[in-house]
């Protein structure tokens, strides 16, 4: 029966496109170009909204007009629209760019058609993360709407376009636009655009972790969608509101709300969204401690999707099995629904899902000892890792390689835009007597470079001059306090042992001795420290990249550090590839890794460090992770974006001068690299710093 159908299936599309097909040529046999036209928009927007497939038909085949290029426009933004539809955006933004540049050049231009067109590119735009572009061409397209009084295309630009600012995180902009659709929407009584837009207020709102106003959006979405019938919203809406009781921990709500989307799915048949619903009931389930019913809910999903050809899906609700039979340790049955799930996962094309897959049957092979299994599986996870890299690189290049050819669109576009300006400009000029006005132009512009020139050379010694007081006054005020607290410990050592040499106290003796050393040593360290800062400060620092095996200086700055901090009790882990050779300044190296690895030790006492290092064909990344006393937020993002860091004690009271991790950030950044840090409070740091 099911192959049945496949066959029925593709005998309608296969009917659908020679319907399209006489469609488009009938429309060409039209005389009236005004009535070709009108006929052609109505049937493009048809199969947008029902058969994107024969869209390309009647892009494809739809004819031109060697004088009227409203048609040559119109195939473009069709073209444009099936793209869109098939998600691939770069090829998109280009036919509605090439769709803006051909309208551009009509006088009598279809203003509603090139607003879509600006339309289309800002949700193009807006994907590729190109946020500020994205807004431009949603500002056009308001423009264009309101000039024709278009109230639901006006609707849909302001919809659209509060995506692009919760893209950029500005979520109050974004509620504002979707508030202004919504009051159109109210307005010209589109309740199906008000639900939607409502339940996408709810769901910023969520995100932005206002849940009890994600929950009041939610709901009114929710009342619209029933009251208009529409049963697969409802459903969402439903699905919606009990995700975000699950995201605050109130399982039971949740639950009930699922059930209710699940309900709606049954009865309407949508087996896709059936398995969905599913699903999250399995996450629910497992939170409420009814792990029985969680795992029958994962099955039934997986069983769903599977029929559906969903292998994806089918495979993550099998893992998720797999999950909770390892949380409850029945290791075999875990291991047969892992084993399954990443079986699946190699029959699909999602190489991130297999990538993760793959990592999970790592990480089971290591936990039970088996270690030529798990270095198999660790070795295929990096390939992976290395082949999904290769291909986001691949289609960011053809994305890259696409929006150059639409940027330079674009200009042609802005050039149109003011040549009637340009043109009105050089007529104005022809008329003026031209000897006189280039004279003047000449001598004017000979006394503006001067004055700029002298501006300038104020401004940058003034700099300079303010630099280099600002690093002297710097440099003597570490000198006066903290060295001279150092200088003071000495003398003060020197003479208890003087005392204790009287008294004979020798075991007193070697205790003070020692603590001298590792004094000196952290002296030693602070010293270089400020050397090398000063150095950077007043006179520069020339790079010089050469070949070396980090492992071996790490090995040194461990022992460094081990002679200076023994007391600390911590274990320095050494994980670098002893073979591996990067390139980079030896004495940048040295100094960056030396001050995060002192910094890791302060704030961690009978604990573990470790370093590794990760080589990509680009460069390379380092990490550094302790099991320390953490940080907070506002540490973190202080010592990411200050200019200088403060220092604070360490977990035996430990001083610094505040240089450090200055020192870090001056020389990462000067070796074209940059600093990422992860921290929790009581759980410890890493440092990743990446030169890739």
């Amino acid at each position: 029966m099911r192959y049945f159908i496949t066959l029925l299936f593709i005998v309608l599309i296969g009917l659908g496109q020679i319907q399209a097909q006489n469609t488009v040529d009938e429309i060409n046999q039209i005389k009236n170009a005004d009535q070709r036209y009108d006929y052609a928009k109505e049937l493009l927007e048809y199969y947008r909204l029902n058969a994107i497939d024969s869209l390309l038909i009647f892009a494809d085949n739809l004819k031109l007009d060697g004088i009227d290029q409203r048609f040559n426009a119109l195939k473009e933004y069709a073209h444009g629209e099936y793209y869109y539809e098939m998600y691939d955006l770069a090829t998109s933004l280009n036919y509605a760019i090439e769709a803006i540049y051909i309208y551009t050049l009509e006088s009598d231009e279809d203003v509603l058609l090139l607003s879509k067109s600006y339309n289309l590119a800002g949700l193009c735009s807006e994907q590729l993360y190109r946020y500020e572009k994205a807004l431009e061409y949603y500002e056009k397209g308001i423009s264009l709407a309101q000039q024709i009084d278009n109230k639901p295309q006006l609707a849909e630009l302001y919809s659209n376009r509060s995506f692009v600012y919760y893209g950029m995180g500005d979520f109050s902009t974004a509620i504002a636009n979707l508030e202004a659709a919504n009051e159109i929407n109210i307005e010209i009584k589109d309740t199906v655009n008000l639900s939607k837009d409502l339940n996408n207020l709810g769901y910023i709102y969520t995100s932005w972790q206002k849940y009890d106003t994600g929950i009041e959006y939610y709901q009114k979405a929710l009342d619209y969608s029933m009251q208009k019938g529409i049963a697969e919203r409802s459903a969402i809406c439903n699905n919606n509101i009990g995700m975000n009781y699950f995201q605050q921990g109130e399982f039971d709500l949740a639950e009930e709300y699922i059930l209710r989307a699940l309900k709606i799915d049954e009865e309407n048949g949508f087996d896709l969204n059936i398995a969905k619903r599913y699903n999250n009931l399995g996450f629910i389930y497992y939170q409420q401690g009814k792990v029985d019913e969680s795992i029958e809910h994962f099955e039934i999903a997986a069983d769903v999707f599977l029929e559906k050809g969903d292998s994806s899906s089918y495979a993550k609700s099998i893992i998720n099995i797999a999950d909770i039979y390892f949380q409850l340790q029945r290791n075999t049955e875990a291991f047969q629904y892992l084993q399954k799930g990443y079986n699946i996962s190699l029959g699909t094309n999602n190489l991130p899902l297999i990538e993760h897959n793959t990592g999970k049957m790592y990480r089971y092979y290591k936990s039970i000892g088996d270690f030529e299994q798990a270095l198999e599986y660790r070795e295929l996870y990096d390939e992976l890792g290395d082949s999904i890299y290769s291909l986001e690189s691949a289609k960011v290049v053809e994305e890259m390689e696409t929006i150059y050819q639409t940027e330079k669109k674009e200009e042609e576009i802005n050039r149109l835009n003011s040549e009637s300006a340009l043109k009105e400009d050089i007529i104005k000029r022809k008329n003026q007597q031209k000897n006189l006005l280039a004279g003047f132009a000449i001598i004017l512009l000979i006394v503006l470079v001067v004055i700029v020139v002298i501006s300038v050379k104020i401004r940058k010694q003034s700099r300079e001059l303010e630099n280099l007081n600002s690093v002297k006054n710097r440099l003597f005020a570490i000198i006066s306090h903290d060295l001279r607290g150092y200088s003071g410990v000495f003398q003060d050592a020197g003479m208890v042992i003087r005392h204790h040499l009287k008294k004979e106290n020798f075991d007193k003796v070697n205790s003070i001795s020692e603590n001298l050393e590792i004094s000196a040593l952290s002296y030693s360290s602070q010293l270089d420290n400020i050397l090398s800062w000063s150095t950077l400060q007043l006179n520069g620092y020339q790079l010089n990249p050469v070949e070396f095996k980090p492992f071996d200086k790490c090995n040194t700055l461990i022992e460094s550090l081990n002679k200076s901090h023994k007391l600390k009790g911590n274990l320095f882990e050494n994980n670098v590839n002893p073979d591996m050779l990067i390139k980079m300044d030896e004495g940048a190296f040295d100094i960056i890794l030396r001050n995060i690895l002192a910094n890791a030790n302060k704030f961690t006492e009978q604990g573990i460090i470790s370093i590794s290092l990760d080589k990509f064909d680009t460069g390379f990344k380092i990490f550094v992770t302790d099991t320390g006393i953490g940080m907070s937020e506002e540490t973190r993002a202080s010592i990411l974006s200050s200019a200088t860091t403060k220092s604070q004690r360490g977990t035996r009271g430990e001083k610094g001068s505040g240089v450090g991790l200055g020192l870090v950030k001056n020389f990462v950044n000067l070796s074209g690299g940059k600093i990422i840090i992860e921290s929790e409070l009581g759980k410890g740091t890493k440092f990743v710093l990446d030169f890739s």
